[in-house]
């Protein structure tokens, strides 16, 4: 009677990680190792699948730069990284890093990546780290187009602003203007009625004085007409007396 072999589950691993990146931004993924894994092969899968990770890598420490991936291995830290530039939402899906090991196993740590659209992504400045089972650490950074984009939203925000706040600004300036142009019309029609009210008296002292000149002139005629008269009187009288 044959005995049946326990079948293995070809997965990894207990612990994932779950992270999330934006569309054409970048994610750096570290995974550490221990001092007995200095010269040994690391490489990148995509997938959950250890017993086929290592034949279909998408990059190892052999090969260090393929396409949009790359490796680089800090054997003083005992740490590489893996880096996945110009993301796509095809992105998405299962990694696993793992260490070689001449015997035994290989050693893996799982990772899940989550690619999210620009448009639906709830914050820009997302530079968590994480640690995948004892050996991995993730940091999210942000590339120079993501910036870019954050600059431009920024510029254009202020424009709008800008434009918005416009009327405003002008309706101020023009009930500014209309105070200030009332205020000097006051004062102008202030000045007339002053001036008005001088040539009216100036007018009447005028007037005054003409009518001072005419009843003095009145009253010196006056005078003369009754001198003469007094002094006509006075000759009647004389030769009145002389002819008796």
């Amino acid at each position: 009677m044959l005995l049946e072999k326990p079948k293995v589950e070809d997965r990894c691993c207990d612990t994932v990680n779950k992270i999330q990146s934006i569309e054409e931004g970048s994610v750096t993924i570290s995974c550490s190792y221990d001092s007995q894994s200095v010269n040994k092969l690391k490489f990148f899968c995509r997938g959950n699948r250890p017993s086929t990770c290592r034949q279909q890598a998408v990059i190892n420490s052999s090969n260090t730069q393929d396409g949009r991936f790359r490796l680089s291995d800090d054997r003083k830290s005992r740490i590489f990284t893996v880096t996945i530039s110009s993301l796509t939402l095809k992105d998405s899906g299962s990694y696993l890093c793992g260490v070689q090991r001449i015997s035994g196993f290989d050693v893996f740590s799982a990772v899940e990546l989550e690619v999210k659209e620009w448009c639906c992504v709830e914050s820009k400045n997302i530079r968590p780290e994480w640690s995948v089972g004892n050996y991995t650490q993730f940091h999210l950074t942000v590339d120079e187009e993501e910036q870019r984009g954050v600059s431009e939203e920024s510029v254009i925000k202020a424009l709008y602003w800008l434009f918005a706040a416009l009327p405003v600004l002008l309706l101020i300036l023009i009930i500014i203007l209309v105070k200030v142009c009332k205020t000097k019309r006051r004062q102008l029609t202030a000045v007339d009625m002053n001036t008005s009210k001088l040539e009216a008296v100036d007018a009447q002292d005028v007037t005054s004085e003409e009518d001072m000149y005419n009843n003095h002139a009145m009253f010196s005629q006056q005078k003369r007409t009754q001198r003469t008269e007094l002094l006509s009187g006075d000759a009647d009288e004389y030769t009145a007396i002389y002819e008796n």
